[in-house]
């Protein structure tokens, strides 16, 4: 029974480092997972009356990451779905263009409603609306967590590290007697 316990005062140590690694690896995969799902939304809406060139809109919007034209057909398709199939060609011409803008999640808040100001001063667009309000908060309070998270396991990895030393420590004290009579028969320090 001391033999089992002297073996859980060893292996426990080792235990809580491995499951601090493995914890510490769950959260970079979901940091990963929450950033791309996090900048997937953090989005501008840009409806302008003729169709824009990548540039025209980057040269307004410095760190935007991806421009795509929103289908005018899907959309229409969404909004009114049992007008003739003529009349809805008509209106689809008639519709201006959308598109959606995503950014880095570095931008500010206020560096959006200046690339939104910059973007409105062309002729061209009509509408910009900016989808961000609470997107900014949740990797606020997401990226605390994730420090907090990370010290905890710095702090148990040490912890548990210097268990280990204080447990090797206590067993080469044990078992010295031990050792010295195989190193009087002849043992290598392989060998003890």
């Amino acid at each position: 029974m001391r033999s089992i316990r002297k073996h859980l005062f060893l292996i426990t140590p080792m235990i809580m480092v491995l499951i601090g690694v493995q914890i510490f690896v769950i959260l970079q995969r979901v940091e990963v997972n929450y950033n791309s799902n996090l900048e997937d939304s953090y989005s501008m809406l840009v409806v302008s009356s003729v169709q824009e060139s990548i540039d025209s809109i980057q040269n307004h919007a410095s760190t935007m990451t991806n421009m795509k034209q929103l289908d005018r057909n899907m959309l229409m398709d969404n909004i009114i779905s049992d007008i003739e199939e003529v009349h809805k060609d008509e209106i689809v011409s008639l519709l201006p263009y959308f598109y959606s803008l995503s950014f880095d999640i570095s931008t500010t808040k206020e560096l959006m409603l200046k690339f939104k100001d910059s973007l409105l001063n062309n002729s061209n667009i009509s509408r910009v609306e900016i989808f961000e309000s609470s997107y900014v908060d949740e990797y606020k309070v997401f990226q605390y967590a994730k420090v907090t998270v990370d010290t905890m396991i710095i702090f148990i990895s040490i912890l548990s590290i210097f268990v280990i030393i204080q447990q090797m420590k206590y067993w080469s004290f044990l078992y010295s007697n031990h050792m010295y009579v195989m190193k009087i028969f002849g043992a290598t320090s392989s060998q003890r």
